[in-house]
C-alpha cells in the first residue's frame, strides 16, 4: 500500500510541475520594448525575459506605423509593473503570451487601437482579437487609416495583404512620376529615398511600399526617376 501511495504522489506531483509549466506568469517591470509586440521584462528575480505577444502581430520598424506601435506599447507598459501569462515558448526562446497592466490587455488594446495586427495564423481561434481588429477596421483607426495597409508577414514576404483589399503593386517604369499617396513605390531598409522600380537607387532587397506610406516614414522622394 505505502508503494501505491507513493508512485501516486509522484503521479500527482508530475501533474502539478506539468500545468505550472504550460500555465506559467511572468510579472516584472518593462525595461525595454523592441518594438509595438515585443517587450522585455525584469522579474523580481533580476532575469530578463523578452516577451513576445500572443495573438498579434505589430507593423515593422520600416512600416508606416511601425514607430507608432512602438509608442503606444512604450507608453502603456514601459517602466511598468506588468503580468504576462505565457502561452508558450516560440523558436527564438521569447516567452509568447498575454500582457497586463493596470488591469489592462496589451496585446487587445494593440489591436483595438489600430497599431498591430490579430495574427489569425497563430490565434485563429481568438475572437477577442478578431472583434477587436474588425472594430478597428470599420471605424478606419490607427493603421486603418490608411488606404493601403500592408500585413506585416506579408511585408516580411515582400508582398503586399492578401485580406486588405489591395492589389499587389505593379512595377513602374522610372520617368513614370507617382502622383497619388497610394501608387506604389519602393523602399530599402536603410536608405533615405522611395523609388519607382527599375531606379538606380533600389537593390534586389527593395521593399514595396505606397508613397504616402513612404513620407509618413520621413523618406524623401529620389530626385532620379521622380516618383
Amino acid at each position: 500500500m505505502t508503494h501505491i501511495m507513493q508512485r501516486f504522489s509522484a503521479v500527482v506531483a508530475a501533474f502539478v510541475v506539468c500545468s505550472v509549466a504550460f500555465a506559467d506568469v511572468i510579472t516584472g517591470k518593462v525595461v525595454s520594448v523592441a518594438d509595438g509586440d515585443t517587450v522585455t521584462v525584469l522579474t523580481p528575480a533580476k532575469k530578463q525575459v523578452k516577451v513576445r505577444l500572443d495573438g498579434v502581430d505589430a507593423p515593422e520598424k520600416v512600416q508606416a506605423f511601425g514607430d507608432k506601435s512602438k509608442q503606444f506599447t512604450s507608453q502603456m507598459v514601459f517602466g511598468k509593473q506588468v503580468s504576462v501569462d505565457v502561452k508558450e515558448t516560440d523558436r527564438y526562446g521569447r516567452s509568447v503570451g498575454v500582457v497586463s497592466v493596470d488591469g489592462k490587455n496589451l496585446n487587445v488594446a494593440l489591436v483595438s487601437n489600430g497599431f498591430a495586427w490579430w495574427y489569425r495564423e497563430y490565434a485563429k481561434d481568438n475572437e477577442v482579437l478578431m472583434n477587436a481588429e474588425s472594430r478597428a477596421r470599420r471605424e478606419r483607426v490607427g493603421l486603418w487609416a490608411d488606404a493601403n495597409p500592408v500585413a506585416p508577414w506579408d511585408f516580411r514576404r515582400g508582398g503586399t495583404s492578401s485580406d486588405s483589399g489591395v492589389e499587389k503593386p505593379s512595377l513602374g517604369s522610372v520617368g513614370s512620376g507617382v502622383k497619388s499617396a497610394s501608387d506604389p513605390v519602393f523602399i530599402t531598409k536603410t536608405g533615405k529615398k522611395y523609388h519607382l522600380d527599375g531606379c538606380s537607387g533600389v537593390s534586389r532587397t527593395k521593399i514595396p511600399s505606397t508613397r504616402g506610406a513612404a513620407e509618413r516614414m520621413g523618406l524623401q522622394a529620389c530626385s532620379f526617376c521622380k516618383p
